[in-house]
């Protein structure tokens, strides 16, 4: 009757790369983790490591508010296509021809990535 709201699934996904990069941090393997510099979750950590008095939470609190916004924008931006598209079929249908033009014109499938 109830269904998880999302913010469970994101948060089991902060969860785990917060894990990962704690483990990493613990065990001194930084150089495991390459990541071509430091990213906002390397940051959120040296924030919380030069300010004793912030709680243990708050690099998951961060980062998960960093993840929220990402999915209600997709979530908001979808729903406009999917209106639109609905609401002028002469786009949708444009749309699928180009679609099909697009897998027609590569050789190993239009769900295969491209050359």
């Amino acid at each position: 009757m109830f269904r998880r709201t999302t913010g469970f699934y994101i948060l089991s996904i902060v969860g785990k790369f917060i894990a990962e990069r704690t483990e990493a941090l613990e065990s001194n393997r930084k150089g495991e983790l390459d990541l071509g510099g430091r990213d906002m979750l390397w940051q959120f950590f040296e924030i919380q490591a030069n300010d004793t008095s912030l709680p243990k939470w708050c690099v998951t609190a961060w980062a998960f508010s960093n993840a929220i916004p990402g999915s209600y924008f997709t979530a908001v931006i979808l729903r406009s296509v999917w209106h639109t598209l609905l609401s002028y079929p002469v786009t949708l249908d444009r749309l699928r021809e180009e679609l099909r033009a697009a897998e027609e014109n590569n050789p190993k499938g239009f769900s295969k990535p491209f050359p």
